[in-house]
């Protein structure tokens, strides 16, 4: 059952967005865009950079892609996440 506690929701197929928690989501993501833009940017890219360096290597570039890949996606939304919960992005190399 969606979630009815705000009178205007945007109706989606098989449930309903409020519409104030969506803008707070639009605001949310562009305050992470103010702090860090390269980032923010470059993040979503680095999948698709791997993808390309590894997939030149013959013959065993496209399974490490496959491989690879969606472990990269993962923590780039990872990265996401806990900027979001924390307010900072965590560095790879923190102990």
């Amino acid at each position: 059952m969606p979630h009815r506690s705000c009178d205007a929701c945007i109706g989606i197929e098989g449930g309903a967005w409020p519409t104030l928690r969506a803008l707070q989501w639009l605001l949310q993501s562009l305050r992470m865009f103010r702090h860090a833009p390269l980032r923010f940017y470059l993040l979503p890219w680095l999948p698709i950079a791997l993808e390309a360096a590894i997939q030149t290597v013959p013959v065993i570039g496209v399974v490490l892609t496959k491989l690879l890949v969606p472990l990269c996606s993962a923590w780039v939304l990872w990265m996401g996440d806990h900027k979001l919960r924390t307010g900072r992005y965590r560095s790879v190399f923190a102990g």
